[in-house]
């Protein structure tokens, strides 16, 4: 079926059995199903579906789902179980509760305070924003909505585009039990009313991010994550916070309200920068392995060490910007 300009009321639009190939139609429904798949082994692709019930509806298992064009529908997805699934995503808000590769058809805006951005409700679900933006309804409203929001979820990607004012976070995971190894590269986080990218739980790596003008810190990690080559600049609190045992290397934090870089006990700095932050360079708890850093022109310490760290070859000058610190503070280590 191609080219269809298949039009409905009460019926389905298009409705397929086992093996057929629905490729680059434009359905438009009142109050049934758009696209309807019964059965299985079919490949549904480059359609574009508007209105009704729900806009796809696949009820079989191994059919091929590819960059449909879903919009207005009052549920724009329902999908079996067993299915492939890349999905094009075209309207906000939305919640994903299936693996499933999704890419961002273009900018876009959700104005809800309360709904989440993108809300991923399964496991092992890629987000490629394709370059384009998501954007909240501003940072400064009230209310929860964060950009990209999971709750003990594992082994998500969300990767290359930018997510920008929203009232709460701009990637959030917000479970430090269950939640795992996800990928966030190649995001920036602007102007979101709390922290840029927070992810609790553990084994996350955060790479190539920028957050800037978020309302609390930058980019938020639990533990034993790496964070590598993020920038962090004028946020309301930290630029750049990691828990126990997360490896930080080649980050930049600068101008933050807080301290440029805190990291918790055992952690591993490496080749990071801090500087022009109102508070710390840099805040390292116990027992941290403190490599090739530098620290300048920060309003308190350089170097703020708890102690028991191993310290070699750091760069601290000019800090002390507001009296009575110093370039590294004096420490066990």
């Amino acid at each position: 079926i191609q080219k269809d300009p298949a039009s409905s009321g009460q019926v389905n639009g298009i409705a397929v059995n086992s093996k057929n190939v629905v490729f680059n139609n434009q359905v438009s429904c009142q109050d049934a199903t758009a696209i309807y798949v019964e059965v299985d082994q079919n490949r549904i692709e480059g359609n574009h579906c508007v209105g009704g019930a729900v806009g796809l509806n696949v009820d079989g298992k191994e059919n091929y789902i590819a960059d449909n064009t879903v919009l207005g529908a009052a549920d724009n997805y329902d999908f079996a179980a067993g299915n492939q699934l890349n999905l094009l995503l075209s309207e906000v808000p939305v919640t994903i509760d299936w693996p499933a590769n999704v890419k961002l058809a273009g900018t876009l805006t959700s104005t809800s305070t309360s709904q989440h951005g993108i809300r991923i409700n399964v496991d092992g679900v890629t987000i490629d924003m394709n370059g384009h933006e998501l954007i909240g309804p501003g940072k400064d409203v009230t209310g929860t909505a964060s950009g990209i929001y999971m709750n003990g979820r594992r082994g998500c990607s969300i990767k290359n585009g930018t997510v920008r004012a929203f009232p709460d976070n701009g990637v959030y995971e917000a479970q430090n039990v269950n939640g795992n190894g996800h990928q966030v590269l190649g995001i920036k986080v602007l102007s979101n009313g709390g922290t840029g990218i927070r992810l609790r739980g553990s084994n996350h790596n955060v790479q190539d991010c920028f957050a800037q003008d978020n309302g609390l810190t930058g980019i938020i990690a639990e533990s034993i994550c790496q964070l590598l080559n993020n920038s962090a600049r004028e946020n309301g609190e930290y630029g750049i916070s990691a828990w126990k045992g997360t490896v930080l290397k080649g980050n930049t934090a600068n101008d933050n309200v807080s301290s440029g870089i805190a990291a918790n006990d055992g952690c591993s700095l490496i080749d990071n920068t801090s500087l022009g932050n109102s508070e710390h360079g840099f805040i390292i708890g116990l027992g941290c392995t403190v490599l090739g850093n530098t620290a300048h022109q920060n309003q308190w310490d350089g170097f703020n060490l708890e102690g028991e760290c191993f310290v070699n070859n750091n760069t601290a000058f000019n800090n002390n910007q507001a009296g009575g610190y110093a370039n590294m503070n004096s420490c066990g280590t």
